[in-house]
């Protein structure tokens, strides 16, 4: 390119968009983080496995309220098949807040 404008900008309310986004924004303190994986979900060995969230943000030492957004795959042991999940949720160290942003 020739000539390139940038400018700093607010972040929108991503809550107001149409993807019902957990959070405000998002927070400028990014981490990727890559937890478990096929093995977990293929062998019958690793079935008994689960992964906290809210303990994985804490080990990460990310601030709270944290937003985590991402795919992820659900369980057979839990849903009944295995299926697809897209993770946007906030985690704020009040547990029924997380457990009451599932939807099937």
């Amino acid at each position: 390119f020739e000539h390139v404008r940038i400018s700093t900008e607010p972040c929108p309310d991503l809550t107001k968009w149409d993807l019902f986004q957990a959070g405000l924004g998002q927070s400028g303190q990014g981490a990727l983080i890559d937890i478990g994986g096929n093995p977990y979900m293929e062998s019958p060995a690793e079935h008994h496995r689960r992964f906290d969230l809210e303990r994985i943000v804490d080990m990460c030492d990310l601030p709270k309220p944290s937003y985590l957004i991402g795919p992820g795959a659900g369980s057979a042991q839990i849903h009944g098949v295995n299926c697809e999940l897209m993770c946007n949720c906030k985690i704020d160290g009040r547990s029924e807040s997380l457990a009451s942003q599932f939807r099937h």
